[in-house]
């Protein structure tokens, strides 16, 4: 090629320095020439206005504030391919979509956080149908979304030409006709780059309990949909630390907390001084005894290196939007499921010589379901789509 092919990357979710290293960002920008186009200020303000994070400036970030503007950019860049990180239902994505077909841009669709879908047990879709009785408004914003989606017509892997497929139940979303390279999830990319790198390191042996935190009662994905949180921090973090100081007694090990992304505990440890480490997950998880979560998707990293999970909810999430998920996600992975609220009714028939237990066939059908994809070569995704993108535009000339 006489030049560099040319991408834009999409976002609405804001641009950090995590998105740079997960976006493959730093890789790619050696072979092809990359626009970021941040839609994130007008496609939810309010979200950039109460989720400040720092935006990781780099010379090829656009902050777009006119969706025209936006055209305008990519009608003079001339890209070849589009990677669509925005969401699946603004009004500014379906305009972007529009707008790349129309000017035959080929779209890149990567399944990023592909999750096992809820499958609840008979009493807890009756508990499901009562809670929408009783709250009618929180049943008719829940209609309402619904309706949204389905006429929007909008869908990543509906859209998009070539698609990045990170697990065998991936499968199940594809419409034919998409260009399928078998691949894998940005956790198991970061566990190939950590995994090549592995060494000493400071928290190896130092006989502790990792929480994967997901900043419950501010998690800015509620923001963007306009949900309320999850959970209250008044019932949450009490709940919790009890949980937290009960096990660390029990099994005579301290609790690290995995800090969320986005999380930002600079004012305040909500956790009772217990350390908070950041952008430490794969590394913590590699070396904890055992992992506790709710539904983050960092237990795939849990899940590779074949450490026992045991998974927290309470009575505010069972009655929230994300309401027995956490109880699919345990029974999926045939692990332990506490509820932080009720726990201490059970406490002294807690075995953890049973919780430690992981059951081998659930972990490795995991992992090919949601995790990497067996006919996914065990080489970077981003070395994998380079080659490939490369060679359609050679082919193309």
């Amino acid at each position: 090629m006489d030049s560099m092919t040319k991408i834009v990357i999409l976002t609405e979710v804001g641009f950090s320095q995590r998105d740079y290293f997960r976006w493959g960002i730093k890789k790619i920008q050696k072979i092809f020439d990359i626009k970021i186009l941040d839609f994130t200020k007008i496609s939810y303000p309010h979200f950039f206005e109460v989720h400040k994070e720092k935006i990781y400036e780099t010379g090829n970030y656009h902050e777009i504030q006119e969706i025209n503007k936006a055209k305008i950019l990519i009608d003079n860049f001339k890209p070849a391919f589009a990677f669509d990180n925005m969401t699946p239902h603004s009004n500014n994505s379906r305009q972007i979509r529009e707008f790349l077909k129309k000017k035959k841009i080929k779209t890149v669709h990567i399944q990023s956080g592909l999750v096992p879908s809820i499958k609840r047990k008979f009493y807890e879709k009756l508990h499901r149908i009562f809670s929408l009785i009783l709250r009618p408004r929180f049943f008719f914003l829940k209609i309402k979304k619904i309706f949204k989606n389905k006429l929007s017509g909008q869908n990543k892997e509906k859209n998009c030409e070539i698609i990045l497929i990170s697990g065998l139940k991936g499968i199940n979303k594809i419409n034919k006709n998409k260009e399928i390279i078998y691949s894998h999830s940005y956790d198991y990319e970061f566990y190939l780059d950590y995994t090549k790198n592995l060494s000493s390191n400071y928290f190896s042996k130092k006989n502790f309990i990792v929480f994967l935190d997901q900043y419950v009662p501010f998690h800015p994905g509620a923001i963007m949909r306009g949900e309320k949180p999850k959970a209250t921090k008044k019932n949450y973090y009490p709940a919790i630390n009890n949980f937290f100081s009960f096990l660390e007694n029990k099994s005579k090990k301290k609790i690290l907390i995995a800090a969320h992304p986005r999380a930002d505990y600079s004012r305040k440890n909500p956790f009772q001084n217990r350390a908070i480490i950041e952008n430490k997950t794969i590394e913590l998880v590699n070396n904890a005894d055992i992992v506790l979560a709710h539904t983050s998707t960092s237990i795939s990293f849990a899940v590779l290196f074949k450490k026992p999970i045991i998974f927290l909810t309470s009575n505010e999430i069972i009655k929230s939007y994300d309401d027995f998920r956490i109880h699919s996600l345990a029974r999926e992975l045939n692990s332990v499921l506490i509820n932080i609220d009720k726990f201490e009714s059970f406490s002294e028939s807690i075995d953890l010589n049973e919780i430690i237990k992981i059951n081998n066939k659930n972990y490795r059908d995991y992992k090919r379901n949601y995790i990497k994809h067996p006919n996914s070569e065990n080489i970077s995704m981003w070395d994998n789509i380079a080659n490939i993108l490369t060679n359609k535009i050679e082919i193309k000339n």
